[in-house]
């Protein structure tokens, strides 16, 4: 476990979407350079403000692709 915290970028910070229109949001996570990046869980949510409501959006990332990962399978014998 780690208190360090990763960077969230997200473009375009403010903006209005009328109504029946939609909005693409970019968000993009950097991981501190103090972590292990390979094995690094990373989770948090981002808060969408509208007028009077509040709307959080959660997010989970791993720091690396698990299809690179090499996998040991241990056998046992009965």
């Amino acid at each position: 476990m780690s208190t360090t915290a990763a960077t969230v970028g997200i473009e375009p910070v403010n903006f209005t979407v009328q109504a029946g229109a939609i909005q693409q949001v970019t968000i993009s996570v950097t991981l501190p350079t103090t972590l292990d990046a390979r094995y690094s869980v990373y989770s948090g949510f981002v808060e969408v403000t509208s007028g009077s409501e509040n709307y959080h959006v959660s997010y989970i990332g791993l720091g690396a692709s698990l299809k690179d990962h090499r996998i040991s399978i241990l056998r046992l014998r009965s």
